[in-house]
């Protein structure tokens, strides 16, 4: 059972780079031939754009794995980030908007482009303890820590645990 959607991360990768580059990019979920696109979905949900996806051959590929993921360039015009299931396709964006070179009105990707991998571990943690002497987080606003969360699952973490101390400093994320 996935607790979130594919169609969930096309608003995080327009909002993340809208955010960097001031370019916001278009949503579609019909193909735009001709135009640079970046293809979104994961194995178990292949939407119907009547193009075949790219794939290689051979047993035990890490985007197959569970939440594993490929991101590869097609053609100089088709990105594609395709995950084994609903969270690998999470942690390949994250991925491509780590690979992504961005500046104020440009927005870039390296190619050839063509990785897959999927976590040694199952579980890849992030602890946040709570308390007002960690001078960062404690200080935050309810927007600050949504982005530190956000940020984590860029990077693969898909577990977390919160630790809240309670102490004299109220705070509206705790």
């Amino acid at each position: 059972h996935e607790l979130f959607s594919i169609r969930a991360l096309l608003p995080v990768l327009i909002e993340e780079a809208e955010k960097r580059t001031g370019i916001r990019l278009h949503q579609s979920t019909s193909w735009l031939a001709g135009k640079v696109v970046i293809a979104i979905m994961s194995r178990t949900n292949v939407p119907g754009w009547g193009r075949e996806l790219p794939q290689r051959a051979g047993a035990g590929l890490p985007e197959t794995r569970a939440e594993g993921y490929r991101i590869c360039v097609e053609d100089s015009k088709t990105i594609w980030v395709i995950g084994a299931d609903a969270r690998g396709t999470l942690f390949g964006v994250g991925q491509l908007l780590r690979r992504l070179d961005w500046e104020h009105g440009k927005l870039k990707l390296a190619i050839p482009l063509d990785l897959a991998t999927a976590p040694a571990y199952p579980i890849r943690g992030h602890q946040l303890g709570y308390r007002a002497t960690a001078n960062s987080y404690d200080a935050w606003d309810v927007a600050q820590f949504d982005q530190y969360i956000r940020e984590l699952t860029f990077f693969g973490v898909n577990s977390i645990e919160g630790i809240p101390v309670h102490d004299s400093k109220p705070s509206p994320v705790m």
